[in-house]
């Protein structure tokens, strides 16, 4: 079987070299060369698979960053875990106050994510910047696009504001027979989006949400 030249890719930090060796059972070994500039023979499949990421620096930086020992996280009590419990219950548990808006809707979180690991190696070190950043409080896990999955490819942190603004671009209202977004709508009626918004979740009638005026003290 012809030998698949993989010379010089890259594949996540490690770069194909030359090839080394056929296994016992046929795997066919390459020569890598870290990121670091370490160099090690390995399977070229789970090289490419991605099992195999780095020549081993990746999983001491993660023991350092994320504070591993004996291949616990303990992190289960941190509201990092908490927003990743949330999240799987909310797509999965059909008794969550949430689970109409995210499960009932067919989203769900990626095969990746269902074990805590691989959520936390794909999103912890971007949660510390933005704690460090904004503040814990104030950091949560927002969807790039509402209509698809819990994914690396479609999150990201956010801060409060950031949130109900992606929130309030996709609560669509109709009022006085036209269509418009919850942002729309506030602006509109010159009010902030968030009272408009706690004004209907309180199941105030349209009309009466909508009146700036009248009700200005209340929800502001």
């Amino acid at each position: 079987m012809k030998l698949l030249d993989i010379t010089k890719q890259k594949f996540n930090r490690l770069t194909a070299i030359k090839f080394d060796h056929t296994g016992k059972y046929g795997e066919h070994f390459w020569l890598f060369c870290c990121e670091c500039g370490r160099k090690k023979i390995i399977v070229k499949r789970s090289v490419i698979s991605g099992k195999t990421q780095s020549c081993g620096c990746l999983h001491k930086e993660r023991v350092k960053v994320l504070g591993l020992k004996n291949g616990t996280h303990k992190l289960s009590k941190s509201r990092f875990y908490r927003i990743w419990f949330e999240m799987k219950k909310r797509c999965n548990k059909k008794n969550h106050i949430s689970y109409k808006n995210y499960g009932g809707k067919g989203i769900r979180v990626c095969s990746r994510w269902v074990k805590f690991e691989g959520f936390r190696d794909d999103m912890y070190r971007g949660y510390i910047e933005h704690v460090k950043k904004y503040g814990e409080k104030n950091t949560s896990i927002d969807r790039v696009n509402n209509s698809q999955d819990y994914c690396k490819y479609n999150v990201k942190w956010s801060t409060r504001i950031e949130q109900s603004n992606n929130t309030n671009r996709n609560f669509r209202i109709k009022f006085n027979g036209h269509i418009k977004t919850l942002s729309e709508w506030a602006r509109e009626y010159q009010l902030k989006p968030h009272t408009l918004r706690r004004r209907i979740v309180s199941g105030w009638f349209l009309g009466r949400a909508m009146d700036s005026k009248k009700y200005i003290n209340q929800f502001c």
